[in-house]
């Protein structure tokens, strides 16, 4: 037992670094070369040399050996440790200290009609963690949307003065806008300087059709579901993503899923938290089908996907078969 304690971490820990040194050196140093001296005196003359070459060869293998077990033990610890200590309320605040922003809330409350328009009225409380935060950009994608059709507009947007720092205002400035993908940036005026809090608001609006309100029309777009997504561009405290839909346009198998990128791979561990907490929800208010997440901390850079599968156009569920092989082609 005072063997296994003298090696254990409990003694290394209250120890001195000169009675570890002295301990390591006896360890590593001194038995082996008293080991040797014994053996020394012990096989014949001729063959000692071999002897002593043969002995620091194996102790200098057996030393790297565990040299090499303990550092890959030490990483796994650390990396144990590391994500123990850093939750995703507290990568929320390192990102944003790097990026200089953070939002406490980004609500996105979409509704489509009969027509596959998207509407939706987006808000979002902003607080600059430096000095100086002059604009900050968004991005819209309606992907399924006809490429001919009208672009992409954001109707209208303010600033909730009754929230935070009142002062500001904010314009809009067009990047780039086609029927199915923008990118525009609202400039706060003056720049946000540390500890300011600011909520704004805007209204967009997708073209007509940009989603298949039925089975057949999902088919022929070469569909597997219908989806719209919201990407984590900045560091956000607390997000809710709604979408309703039109009276009695019942949903197949409403889900949602959260992707690493456009190449829709699947980011296991927050897809897993996402049901584990019951984080989202397919619930009717006042006769619309609604389904949402809500999300404390949801990861910077995913991307977040309510999905459906509409109803036939005569208001049938789709055949099990036609089912069947969506299921094979998403997960095959």
């Amino acid at each position: 037992m005072w063997l296994k304690y003298i090696f254990s971490k409990e003694y290394f820990d209250i120890i001195s670094p000169l009675e570890r040194t002295i301990g390591i050196c006896t360890i590593f140093v001194a038995i082996p070369a008293a080991a040797i001296g014994i053996g020394i005196n012990l096989i014949a003359e001729e063959h000692k040399f071999y002897f002593v070459l043969g002995s620091i060869l194996s102790w200098f293998i057996i030393v790297l050996i565990l040299l090499l077990y303990f550092s890959v033990k030490n990483y796994i610890v650390s990396i144990k440790d590391i994500s123990k200590i850093v939750t995703q309320d507290k990568l929320c605040k390192i990102e944003s200290n790097f990026i200089g922003l953070k939002r406490n809330l980004l609500e996105v409350d979409a509704e489509i009609d009969i027509k596959g328009v998207l509407r939706s009225k987006v808000t979002s409380s902003i607080f600059a963690v430096h000095n100086n935060i002059s604009a900050i950009e968004h991005y819209k994608n309606a992907p399924h949307a006809p490429i001919d059709g009208e672009n992409n507009i954001v109707e209208e947007y303010g600033i909730d003065r009754s929230y935070g720092t009142r002062t500001y205002n904010i314009d809009k400035e067009e990047i780039f806008t086609s029927p199915n993908i923008s990118f525009w940036r609202f400039r706060f005026n003056p720049p946000l300087r540390k500890g300011n809090k600011v909520k704004y608001w805007y209204v967009d609006r997708t073209p007509s059709n940009s989603f298949a309100m039925n089975f057949e029309e999902m088919i022929k777009r070469d569909l597997t579901y219908e989806y719209y997504s919201i990407t984590i561009t900045y560091p956000t405290e607390h997000m809710i993503f709604k979408i309703s839909f039109p009276k009695k346009f019942d949903l197949v198998n409403p889900f949602y899923d959260v992707w690493l990128g456009k190449g829709r791979v699947i980011h296991i561990k927050e897809y897993s938290r996402i049901g584990i907490e019951d984080l989202f929800s397919n619930t009717i208010e006042k006769e619309h089908n609604v389904i949402s997440l809500k999300i404390n901390n949801p990861i910077h850079g995913l991307v977040y996907v309510l999905k459906w599968i509409p109803r036939m156009s005569d208001g049938k569920i789709p055949k099990r078969e036609e089912l069947e092989k969506i299921i094979k082609a998403e997960f095959p």
